[in-house]
């Protein structure tokens, strides 16, 4: 495995806890405390993912009008 693909499922693990916090939020909305505390480790996972991805391929000179950065789609 390389570091590259270790980063981006640890992305994809990190977005899935965020979604389940976020979850978790909705089902203890009943409770005000656990409802923050769930929406507030939803923020957390989501900062966490964002370090955690790939950054950029560094760009040569020639190349910088070629780069273009794609978004995933096969999250909801």
């Amino acid at each position: 495995m390389n570091i590259s693909t270790l980063l981006s499922r640890l992305n994809d693990l990190e977005h899935a806890m965020a979604d389940l916090h976020l979850w978790l939020s909705g089902v203890f909305e009943d409770d005000p405390e656990a409802s923050r505390l769930f929406a507030r480790l939803h923020v957390q996972e989501l900062s966490r993912a964002s370090l955690s991805m790939p950054a950029s391929p560094p760009v040569s000179p020639g190349s910088a009008g070629r780069v273009t950065r794609t978004r995933r789609t096969d999250r909801p």
